[in-house]
């Protein structure tokens, strides 16, 4: 404990230091690698989940914190006010990387827009925080009655919350809600966010490690597939907990809790709205975030709306939106639609085993879908001209 101390006084005569909440998560630990590559300090704050053993990034990070100066482990509860500013002090940004371990129902989503709300304030009675940058998904935009009349899906966007939970679509309701209330709030706290709204997040060991986000993005561009060549008995073989579309509702809910908070505080804050996040290992580490993030992507992939982004990629897209000062409101992040059969297939095989083809699968469909999602706010970051 002494040297953690003496650790945590060092750094405060240092240069910037960043949070990220949860560092344990697949994104949340790729941003907090991205940070230390680029010099900064890290508070790397690590969800508690009960008795439950330490997962593999949580050993790795705890391993990095004896090699690396600039990193310090927090734990804390999201549903723990008190032990989130611990986290916070002396740090001048939060990146904001929220997801469930356990996969999404509709207690989740409860308890992600719960934390959300509990992360703004306390960013907004941290005096040092400049900026919070908020990780929420495509789900959270997407999600509607009717989106196929729409030419574009944009970051003015929003999933339907009763339709998310007609459709049992919890992952999209707790990204929804979840930042909404995270940007209420931080705008009546005059707290500066951001959010970006991520994609199907590919990327080394992701089937591992984000298997539940992963599966809950992604459940039926596979029951497309099937109807489409009916002379398979399956063709992508899905546990039972992806039946219910909780993630899509946990972001949705959880968004929307984020920003109604952000907004209300007065609390600076940008979203990242992502696609599905692609990268090394993905399949390994990311399984559960995965496969939560593909429930409904039959109708995403119908829709032109599917869409995923390399861990890579999202993580940059975080760190511009934290050091440009110009970035403001929301962000939708991803590489790529995915719009055809063929596409379709090549991401089911970058998800594998998470998702099987039979042996002798022949790519049939020359269907196009039309894609409605945009980037233009996107494409302004990376340029320079934020907003």
């Amino acid at each position: 404990m002494k040297e953690k101390e003496a650790k945590r006084a060092r750094m405060d005569h240092e240069k910037t230091r960043i949070c990220v909440l949860d560092a344990s998560n697949y994104v949340g630990f790729w941003i907090l690698k991205g940070l230390l590559s680029r010099g900064y300090e890290v508070h790397a704050a690590i969800q508690k989940h009960g008795d439950q053993s330490q997962t593999e990034i949580e050993k790795k990070i705890r391993e990095m914190e004896k090699m690396e100066e600039r990193l310090v482990v927090f734990c804390v509860d999201v549903l723990d006010y008190h032990s989130i500013l611990v986290a916070l002090k002396g740090c001048s940004a939060l990146f904001c990387c929220l997801d469930s371990s356990d996969g999404y129902d509709d207690k989740i989503v409860d308890l992600e827009v719960r934390g959300a709300i509990n992360i703004v304030e306390a960013c907004a009675q941290t005096e040092s925080i400049e900026k919070i940058v908020f990780t929420s998904c495509l789900t959270a935009a997407i999600w509607r009655e009717n989106i196929c009349a729409e030419k574009d899906v944009d970051e003015r966007s929003w999933s339907d919350r009763e339709f998310c939970r007609k459709l049992k679509l919890w992952y999209a309701l707790a990204k929804t809600l979840s930042e909404q209330a995270a940007w209420a709030l931080a705008m009546d706290r005059m707290v500066n966010m951001v959010s970006i709204n991520a994609g199907l997040v590919l990327g080394p060991g992701v089937t591992q490690q984000n298997s539940r986000s992963t599966m809950s993005y992604l459940q039926e561009v596979i029951d497309l597939l099937y109807s489409i060549h009916q002379q398979y008995d399956s063709i992508f073989l899905l546990p039972t907990y992806c039946r219910d579309l909780w993630y899509a509702l946990a972001k949705t809910l959880s968004e929307q809790a984020a920003w109604a908070l952000a907004m209300d505080r007065m609390v600076n804050m940008v979203s990242i709205n992502a696609g599905l996040v692609l990268g090394p290992g993905v399949t390994q580490q990311n399984s559960r975030s995965t496969m939560s993030y593909l429930q409904g992507a039959a109708q995403m992939y119908e829709n032109g709306v599917l869409a995923f982004v390399d861990v890579n990629f999202l993580v940059n897209a975080h760190i511009r939106a934290f050091e440009d000062r110009s970035t403001c409101g929301r962000y939708f992040c991803f590489n790529q639609i995915v719009n055809t059969e063929e596409e379709a297939i090549k991401l089911a095989q970058s998800l594998s085993p998470l998702i099987s083809l039979p042996a002798r699968y022949e790519c049939q469909g020359s269907e196009v879908f039309a894609e409605r999602l945009r980037t233009k706010k996107l494409n302004k970051l990376v340029e320079g001209t934020a907003c």
